[in-house]
């Protein structure tokens, strides 16, 4: 289910462009993961996808601004009517950061062209209407203001970014532009090219909000605040003084405490939803996705396109993320016992406990050099990776909380993603036989 983060008055849209960005290191597979996801949301919802933007590997680690994002943006406002909806995967392939300065400023441009921005893997809990919700959602009678900010430290800037995004949802404000001085200059270019863009009419904004004198350290080289006043006021704009104090408001304080950890919590669940989506693609493809191999078999490292780099010894694990492990068939005398311990249950009519005993009559010992158990037996005869099955997701355990079963229709089951050791006509004798003597579940 999808979920937009702005909301119109229009029908549903019947034409939509697609915006895709890659992560690092996982390019071409995320890529690919994502225009799936909205070509199946496309076609379920009747949507006609009409271009594609995509900013790729190459620009997902350059640190300019994504050029397909820019092209989309600029697409939009010179040829409005072209499409009414933009189609993203979820919100972290929108947004670049969690800075909801950032946020707020750029989707404020999608809100004055009435477009939609719809994130197709969102979840239904996205859909509450919280309070957090509602100040992200930008209402249509918001005073549209740009921000001078005088070139200062990362830590007072991050101060003041959340001062300021407070004062605006408090105020009613849209922030539609950043002007920030990155040196210490004494003509204060920012400044200047802000009070011209104010005189060029059609002007997009009509206040001004910077922060008052006393935000800054004595050596900050500020503007005189009597001069910027007095251009405001001959050019007919509303000039907002933030004040320190106003960040001690309790009521702007619970604000931002709220926006903070609404986007810390939506961070947190988009990203265990992503990695659990990876997972299940990975198990897909028959990729060992953790845990030890198993009696009998052995972990193979292989490269993105299939070639096999070597065995992983007990504790080991890859190096890169485009390397895979798969399980391939340990030693002849381990396949060889797993074989002997189904024929013992099927042939003989042995239980889980008799085969123990025999066992250790033979002397024989698990991978680890251990004396077999009932677990480590049980293990063996009922495991579905003997006959090449990868089971995945069957159980959950969240934040150290209770394991629980997850549904049937969670689990991933992908039979002959590896070569088994046993028989499946053994297999499922063995099966039949020890659920009709109550040693397993059927």
């Amino acid at each position: 289910m999808s979920v937009s983060r702005h909301t119109t008055a229009a029908t549903k849209p019947t034409s939509a462009v697609s915006y895709l960005r890659a992560r690092s290191n996982t390019g071409a597979s995320t890529l690919s993961a994502q225009r799936e996801a909205i070509q199946a949301y496309a076609i379920s919802h009747g949507v006609d996808i009409v271009q594609e933007y995509c900013d790729g590997e190459e620009e997902a680690d350059d640190p300019d601004p994504r050029p397909a994002y820019h092209r989309l943006l600029h697409d939009l406002e010179q040829s409005p009517g072209n499409f009414s909806t933009i189609l993203i995967a979820d919100w972290t392939r929108w947004s670049r950061s969690l800075d909801l300065h950032d946020v707020l400023s750029g989707e404020t441009r999608l809100r004055r062209a009435g477009v939609t921005l719809t994130a197709v893997a969102s979840s239904p809990a996205n859909e509450s209407t919280d309070v957090a919700d509602t100040l992200l959602t930008t209402p249509p009678a918001l005073t549209p203001v740009v921000v001078y900010l005088p070139a200062t430290d990362p830590i007072r800037h991050e101060a003041l970014s959340d001062a300021m995004l407070a004062y605006a949802c408090t105020h009613a404000l849209s922030i539609q532009q950043t002007y920030h001085d990155d040196a210490r200059h004494p003509h204060f270019p920012a400044l200047q090219q802000l009070l011209a863009d104010a005189g060029q009419p059609p002007r997009s904004f009509s206040a001004v909000l910077t922060p008052h004198a006393s935000w800054w350290v004595p050596t900050t080289v500020l503007p005189d605040e009597k001069v910027l006043a007095g251009a405001c006021e001959q050019l007919d704009i509303v000039l907002h003084l933030l004040h320190p104090n106003a960040q001690d408001s309790p009521f702007i304080g619970t604000i931002v405490q709220i926006i903070k950890q609404y986007m810390a919590s939506e961070y947190a669940r988009e990203l265990s939803a992503k990695v659990l989506d990876g997972a299940k693609r990975l198990g897909q493809t028959g990729a060992h996705l953790g845990g030890k191999a198993g009696y009998g078999y052995r972990r193979m490292l292989i490269d993105r396109d299939g070639h096999h780099l070597g065995l992983l010894e007990h504790g080991i694990r890859k190096t890169q993320s485009t390397q895979r492990v798969i399980l391939v068939p340990g030693p002849d005398d381990e396949i060889t016992l797993v074989n002997w311990m189904y024929r013992q249950i099927a042939e003989e009519g042995q239980s889980i406990p008799q085969l123990v005993t025999a066992l250790a009559t033979r002397r024989a010992t698990t991978d680890q050099g251990r004396p077999w158990t009932r677990t480590t037996v049980r293990t063996v005869v009922t495991s579905s990776r003997y006959i090449g099955t990868l089971i995945y997701n069957r159980t959950n355990t969240q934040l150290g909380g209770r394991r629980h079963l997850n549904a049937t229709s969670d689990v991933i089951t992908v039979p002959n993603a590896f070569p088994g050791i046993v028989p499946a006509a053994l297999y499922h004798i063995v099966q039949d036989a020890l659920a009709a003597r109550g040693e397993i579940k059927p």
